[in-house]
């Protein structure tokens, strides 16, 4: 008899256990006070995530916002660099004019080096609510303002520093800054032209000084240094997933938005 009580209460204690852990489980929930992805206002994402409050601001770090949005009851971050400045958690300046409901707006937007291609000078060009014509252009000697089209079809900007300065509306290249003398000896330790692996160039030049060039990200482009013969070239590359430590991502990493 006395065993038929213990395994009764033990019984009761399970149940009510049960209850207790499902009565505290609080669903994942978000929400967002700018309505989504709105760069030109701050807002705050809140909600729960595994039973625990969140209050995330969007916030600044230099010219890139660091925005927080909702899909579904997921909180998501997406960074964006500002064209005038970012301050106080939102992009500076006014955001493009949406259509509206009384204007049927028809944009279109071509760039001549291709998108945000910060090693060659490029001219946007095309129209939305009237025409234009933008040339990428050096603000200063590191500074370079690059024009590139977006999805709806119309200019947009950003600025960006450029490692090895800035001419002619372009990013300058390392190898294009230094006056060196012949190279005598050329080897890369990624086998080439390689943009999934990260390689450095090294070798001697004909005063017997020695140099070494790593490959390097800036944003999304990737300058690749490799040999051709006994000579260190170094070309560019934008890539698509991004570009990290020197190599551009595969397609499996990116520029995806990242659950937090």
């Amino acid at each position: 008899m006395r065993d038929i009580n213990i395994l009764f209460c033990l019984g009761l204690l399970s149940v009510f256990y049960i209850v207790l852990v499902s009565a505290d489980s609080i669903p994942n929930s978000c929400s967002d006070s700018d309505g989504g992805m709105s760069y030109y206002v701050t807002g705050r994402a809140s909600g729960y995530y595994r039973n625990t409050f969140y209050d995330l601001s969007d916030y600044c770090n230099g010219s890139v916002l660091s925005e927080y949005y909702c899909s579904g009851t997921g909180k998501y971050r997406i960074t964006y660099t500002c064209a005038q400045g970012c301050s106080a958690g939102r992009c500076l300046g006014q955001p493009p004019n949406p259509p509206t409901a009384n204007t049927q707006q028809s944009c279109h937007c071509s760039d001549s080096d291709g998108g945000r291609n910060y090693y060659a000078a490029g001219n946007v060009s095309g129209y939305c609510n009237g025409t234009f014509s933008k040339r990428d252009w050096c603000q200063d000697s590191s500074k370079l303002v690059e024009f590139f089209c977006g999805r709806d079809g119309n200019r947009y900007s950003e600025k960006i520093t450029c490692p090895a300065g800035c001419a002619n509306g372009r990013c300058l290249n390392a190898s294009n800054t230094t006056d060196q003398t012949t190279s005598v000896s050329c080897f890369d330790n990624d086998g080439g032209i390689n943009y999934l692996i990260k390689g450095t160039a090294s070798g001697r030049y004909s005063n017997d000084q020695t140099y070494s060039k790593s490959d390097y990200c800036n944003r999304t482009v990737l300058t690749e240094y490799y040999c051709m013969g006994t000579t260190m070239k170094s070309t560019t590359n934008v890539c698509a997933w991004g570009c990290s430590a020197g190599r551009c991502n595969p397609s499996n990493g990116g520029m995806r938005p990242r659950q937090i």
